[in-house]
């Protein structure tokens, strides 16, 4: 049975047994204070110390997102078949030549020949990879990476935000495995870099892999709810603590784990809320796209386009009213 427990410990106090093949749970989490800012989706151009990177999936995204996306990322790619999606988003949104992903891979058996001829037609690299025990996405992770270690190396007192849009949409064997890859992914970037945050994003939820020891999470306002919260264990259970909620976590609630307990429908109470662990875990939150884009249609609303080079292929520079 799946609770949200926080609310339970509100009514009454949950036991708490204590497991000897378990070390002390102030023991056994790590040290480390991990900080995951969310607030640069709050900035309609980018910030000097934050760089970030996108990656769309085949579910449809909002569009109107997506192009706040490209207004703060310095690189793009489409997995597979998002290339149906964005080749037909652009023509709708009369972006055609001027707003261009940098590169599609994939191995497009989901993509319509007609979207591929268009963005190679402009010089975007659109690289098949036959590798049939890697996902579209993971193909896009090793792209980057790629990239990352040949062109743009990551810089020490930079922080790198990687938002795969439409991640956790569309269905469940993909959404399971964008979750796993995101795990995987922030734990080799935490290897690499001390300000390396992964978000699944779709126009429902955000989702962050966090590692064991202290997170700091500093909620966007401008694109999530403080309500809908959950956190779920990613290696079978976990002993978690909060602070900044509603109804907190503390070490007298059961273990987190699948079949047993799950904490979600929680609400942050602080902008910035702390969770502390001592295993991964997933952190979701609720977009306000939810809610029915209140909030950004308005802002999304065109005062005009522009190639910041004055070619097509180019970066672009879109204008907003």
């Amino acid at each position: 049975m799946f609770l949200n427990f926080g609310k339970l410990t509100k009514i009454a106090r949950l036991p708490y047994f204590y497991n000897k093949t378990r070390f002390c749970f102030s023991e056994a989490v790590n040290n480390k204070t991990h900080i995951v800012d969310n607030k640069f989706l709050d900035f309609t151009g980018r910030i000097p110390d934050v760089e970030v990177f996108t990656i769309l999936v085949h579910w449809p995204f909002d569009f109107p997102t997506v192009l706040e996306l490209q207004r703060i990322s310095s690189y793009l790619l489409l997995a597979d078949g998002a290339a149906n999606f964005y080749y037909r988003s652009i023509k709708e949104f009369g972006l055609k030549d001027v707003f261009l992903p940098n590169a599609v891979i994939g191995d497009f058996d989901s993509s319509r020949s007609d979207a591929l001829v268009y963005f190679e037609s402009l010089g975007v690299s659109v690289k098949k990879d036959h590798n049939q025990n890697n996902t579209d996405l993971e193909k896009c992770m090793s792209a980057l990476i790629h990239w990352i270690d040949t062109s743009n190396p990551l810089d020490p007192n930079k922080s790198y935000k990687l938002v795969i849009g439409g991640g956790l949409g569309g269905r469940a064997d993909h959404v399971f495995s964008n979750i796993s890859i995101c795990q995987k992914y922030t734990q080799y970037f935490a290897k690499k870099h001390d300000s390396f945050s992964i978000m699944l994003i779709d126009n429902n939820s955000i989702g962050t892999c966090l590692l064991p020891g202290k997170t700091i999470y500093k909620r966007s306002k401008r694109f999530e709810l403080p309500t809908g919260c959950g956190i779920f264990p990613l290696n079978n259970e976990a002993r978690v603590t909060t602070k900044g909620f509603r109804w907190n976590l503390t070490e007298e609630c059961p273990l987190l784990k699948f079949g047993t307990y799950a904490s979600s429908s929680n609400e942050m109470i602080e902008d910035s809320v702390e969770i502390n662990s001592d295993s991964p875990v997933f952190f979701t939150t609720t977009t306000i796209l939810h809610e029915g884009y209140k909030k950004l249609k308005g802002e999304l609303t065109f005062k005009g386009i522009k190639n910041q080079n004055g070619q097509s292929g180019k970066k672009n520079v879109i204008l907003f009213k």
